[in-house]
């Protein structure tokens, strides 16, 4: 249940401060962080991993993919859009992973290895949000209510 309210306080967020979240509409907390950020007036772009004809047509969502509009999904697609997104949100937040699996973790380490974005990991007290830590995410004890509130990245000598 934290995971889920982190989730939607992100998704809140980006309403709020007119951003556009930007999601792979996957169950769990991509969609509950959509869901809150369209509830609330807010956009959101879905990078999907399925057949495009398979999505409706929503107000303020722009369904993507890196492939036809008739691709069946595969776990390929799915683990690749994590590019798209991480680079287009230019920052990511992760509510919850699975250390070594799944697609948040690989996204997410995916990102803080190539440099697509700045992470931040809810600290919910895991050993699965630690491990995304000690890779270079930043963790984060509450949904910000500002973006701006969020604590810089540190820099290495080799920024």
């Amino acid at each position: 249940p934290e995971n889920r309210r982190f989730a939607e306080s992100i998704g809140l967020l980006a309403a709020r401060e007119g951003r556009t979240l930007v999601s792979g509409n996957a169950v769990g907390a991509d969609q509950t962080g959509q869901d809150a950020c369209l509830r609330t007036g807010g956009r959101v772009i879905c990078f999907v991993p399925d057949a495009l004809r398979e999505h409706r047509a929503r107000k303020n969502v722009l369904f993507c993919s890196d492939e036809g509009w008739d691709i069946p999904f595969s776990s390929q697609r799915a683990l690749r859009r994590n590019h798209y997104i991480h680079a287009l949100g230019g920052i990511s937040f992760v509510a919850q992973c699975t250390a070594g699996s799944g697609g948040s973790w690989s996204g997410a380490l995916a990102s803080l290895r190539a440099r697509l974005s700045t992470v931040y990991i809810f600290d919910d007290g895991s050993p699965d949000a630690e491990a995304l830590t000690r890779y270079g995410a930043h963790p984060i004890a509450a949904a910000p209510t500002l973006l701006r509130q969020l604590p810089p990245p540190q820099l290495s000598i080799f920024d």
